[in-house]
């Protein structure tokens, strides 16, 4: 069960910490499960065992992320977080379905190596879905471009999100928005709209270099990027973290009912 997905959210390929424990973006220092929480009104609660590494050490919070969120409570596990998730229209998979790397990062990904997931196969069979959000940043939209450029050149099938990210990426491979031309009775007939494409500043914690010198506001920058092009939110302050929280509950409210299991397990 659960609403018809709305948004999918692309990531490049799970970490080697998310592999071990069967789910995505496990990582503690991975900004993903905080935003999601921050935006749907709960807070990331350690796994059982405590919070560890790749290597299995334990480690903790980084600062700049358990110092920002939003909520103290209530506190949900991967599988409630993720089930709150699919429940507000958010689907979760990624642009490779295999490939070979050393270590977590994206650039260790042998590019020989790569197989991709069928986006646009998910797309038609979950034709709710109208926006793609690229979790972990331009190298996951440049693979998703590089393996879909006659679907992307599709007139009228995309949009871009506004943002500088967003338009690097896809301007060249996305043609502009045809104006429609409504002759007769043809206004009657129902014609989905594009999916808009996002391109997101990435949860991971690699990415960090804007923030040099900075790094206490890298959460809440990142936080402000998610809550404006995914979950469609004002960026919050501590001062207004009851209203954040009746916009999300406005926001589930607001979804489509219907439709069924849209994850990848991952």
């Amino acid at each position: 069960g659960g609403k018809k997905p709305h948004t999918l959210i692309l990531g490049t390929l799970p970490s080697v910490n998310s592999f071990d424990r069967v789910e995505y973006y496990a990582t503690p220092s991975n900004a993903f499960w905080w935003l999601v929480g921050d935006a749907l009104g709960h807070r990331r609660s350690p796994p059982q065992g405590g919070w560890t590494d790749s290597r299995g050490h334990t480690t903790a919070i980084p600062k700049f992320i358990i110092g920002n969120v939003l909520h103290a409570g209530p506190e949900l596990r991967y599988a409630e977080a993720s089930a709150a998730l699919l429940a507000a229209g958010y689907a979760l998979w990624d642009v490779l379905a295999e490939a070979e790397r050393e270590g977590s990062t994206d650039p260790k990904i042998s590019k020989k190596s790569e197989k991709n997931n069928d986006i646009q196969t998910f797309c038609a069979l979950y034709p709710t879905v109208r926006r793609i959000c690229f979790s972990s940043g331009q190298g996951t939209a440049a693979r998703f471009a590089k393996a879909n450029r006659t679907w992307l050149a599709t007139a009228g099938a995309f949009s871009l999100a506004d943002s500088d990210a967003t338009r690097t990426v896809f301007a060249k491979h996305v043609p502009p928005i045809p104006v429609a031309t409504v002759r007769g009775n043809s206004a009657a007939r129902h014609v989905e709209g594009p999916i808009e494409l996002c391109v997101m500043l990435s949860v991971s914690a690699a990415f960090a270099a804007p923030w040099k010198g900075a790094g206490e506001r890298m959460y809440i920058d990142k936080r402000a990027d998610w809550f404006r092009l995914c979950f469609r939110l004002p960026p919050p302050e501590f001062s207004n973290a009851a209203a954040v929280s009746n916009a999300a509950a406005l926001l589930n409210a607001a979804l489509p009912e219907g439709g069924g299991d849209y994850a990848a397990a991952g």
